[in-house]
C-alpha cells in the first residue's frame, strides 16, 4: 500500500524563471511537499544537510559549485540522499559524470509532468 506521507523536495536551480516554473509544476502535485530551495551548489550542500529532503532536484550547471560536485558532496555526507539531476544538456559525458557523482536519476528540464512525477517517486522509493 503506498504511503500517504508526501515526498519532501528541495529544488536547486540558479535560473529564477526555471526555479519558478519547477515550483509551480510541483506545487500542483499533492504527492509532493516543497521544503526548500537553493540557487548554487554550495548552498545546496548546506541546505540539504539542514532540511534532509526525500528528493533533491538539482540543476547540473550551477554557479559557485556545479551540480555534479554538489551531488558528490551531498552523497558523501549522506549516501541515502536521493538526487535527480536536471539539465538541458544531453551529452553522454554529462550523464556519466552525474551518475559517477552518485546521482540517482537524470532528467531533461523539459520533461513532461508525468515523467517527472515518476522520476521523483522512483528516486524516493530507492532502498537505503
Amino acid at each position: 500500500m503506498p504511503s500517504s506521507k508526501p515526498i519532501t523536495i528541495m529544488i536547486v536551480e540558479d535560473n529564477k524563471l526555471n526555479m519558478l516554473a519547477m515550483k509551480l509544476r510541483l506545487e500542483q502535485i499533492a504527492l509532493f511537499h516543497l521544503i526548500g530551495e537553493a540557487c548554487d551548489g554550495q548552498q545546496a550542500v548546506a541546505r540539504s544537510a539542514e532540511l534532509c529532503p526525500d528528493v533533491i532536484l538539482m540543476d547540473v550547471g550551477l554557479p559557485v559549485l556545479n551540480g555534479i560536485e554538489a551531488c558528490r558532496q551531498i552523497k558523501g555526507r549522506n549516501p541515502t540522499s536521493r538526487i535527480v539531476m536536471l539539465t538541458f544538456n544531453d551529452e553522454p559525458r554529462t550523464l556519466e559524470a552525474c551518475l559517477a557523482a552518485g546521482a540517482d536519476s537524470y532528467c531533461s528540464k523539459d520533461i513532461d509532468n508525468d515523467a517527472l512525477v515518476k522520476a521523483i517517486q522512483e528516486a524516493a522509493a530507492l532502498p537505503d
